[in-house]
């Protein structure tokens, strides 16, 4: 009932201004299907392909769709990020690090997805080079991450027209020239959009260098601590949201059930004074290795934490309840 239900609604949702209201069961599933090639899933041919200008006008229509009076507090504040995040320059950047497009055998066996993902790999390099002129550039770890999903498609790659939009692209980002710091803050309205981040996850608004005195205050209390691994996430029950990042799950209310002990807590804290770091104070890469060394964190354990906080910048606020815990 849901699916036919829903199709009614992306069809009044594409070519019509009366759209009707979604519940937030609706919204989801609309915003899944939508999503499903940033998710790592081969999606419908009839589905835009991400970060398009039509991706974007549907993306734009289900939010203005989605009735709030039908969606729990946690998830009205969830749509109003992702309006909010509407704003910022993510249309030029249509990769990003939290995306897996997936390059599995078997999507390539259909001609049409593999025209599909020609057209979107040449609307990239349109995208990347627009973005140029714009002064906004990726980071070399956004760029290695294109590469590296490049090379797998590349691998599975049947079609003339898709291992020319392949070959054209790779050579495109051989030439790249990266951005020379790899937060957020460096970005046109980046502070402002790590600012939205981080207001949304930690429930609160205060500016970084606020979180950033209270964090560090926070951690004097827990000197000569071992940090210990967060709570696993896996397996983990998680009420419904709208933030494919997130899973669709509401990370931080999984959070705020966490009972931390305090290595955990002093964990939290580092994962948000690197978030912090990175993205508001321009920490470049191997300043982040180094400020994680001096805290006892291993290379391995240094590398995870740090692409974490690149690929979901401010999610360590999740854990922003732990700073006033006692």
């Amino acid at each position: 009932m849901i699916k036919r239900i829903l199709s009614v609604a992306l069809v009044f949702l594409a070519g019509c201004s009366d759209a009707p209201n979604l519940n937030s069961e609706q919204a989801i599933a609309a915003l899944q299907q939508l999503n499903a090639r940033l998710s790592g899933e081969k999606g419908d041919a009839s589905q835009p392909w991400p970060y398009t200008p039509e991706y974007l006008k549907q993306r734009h229509d289900v939010y203005n769709a989605i009735a709030r009076s039908q969606l729990t507090p946690e998830q009205a504040q969830t749509l109003d990020y992702l309006i909010t995040e509407e704003r910022f320059v993510r249309r030029y950047q249509p990769w990003p690090l939290a995306a897996k497009i997936d390059a599995s055998s078997t999507f390539f066996q259909d001609p049409q997805w593999q025209e599909g993902l020609a057209k979107w790999l040449r609307f990239v390099e349109q995208a990347l080079e627009q973005g140029q002129q714009s002064k906004i550039y990726l980071n070399a770890v956004e760029i290695a991450h294109i590469q590296a999903q490049l090379g797998q498609i590349k691998t599975h790659s049947t079609a003339q027209m898709l291992n020319s939009a392949i070959t054209s692209l790779e050579t495109y980002l051989s030439r790249y020239m990266p951005r020379n710091q790899l937060g957020l803050g460096q970005l046109p309205n980046g502070a402002q959009w790590y600012q939205a981040k981080i207001n949304y996850y930690s429930n609160q608004v205060r500016s970084p260098i606020q979180w950033y005195t209270h964090i560090l205050d926070e951690q004097k209390g827990l000197k000569g601590l071992d940090a210990q691994p967060l709570p696993d996430q896996e397996g983990a029950q998680f009420m419904p949201d709208l933030d494919w990042r997130q899973g669709y799950g509401d990370l931080r209310g999984w959070a705020k059930t966490q009972q931390l002990t305090p290595s955990q807590r002093y964990m939290a804290l580092i994962w948000m004074e690197v978030d912090l770091g990175v993205h508001a104070q321009m920490w470049s890469e191997q300043f982040a290795y180094t400020a994680l060394a001096n805290k006892g964190i291993d290379a391995g354990g240094a590398t995870r934490i740090l692409m974490q906080v690149l690929t979901h910048p401010g999610q360590s606020f999740i854990y922003a309840d732990v700073v006033n815990a006692p």
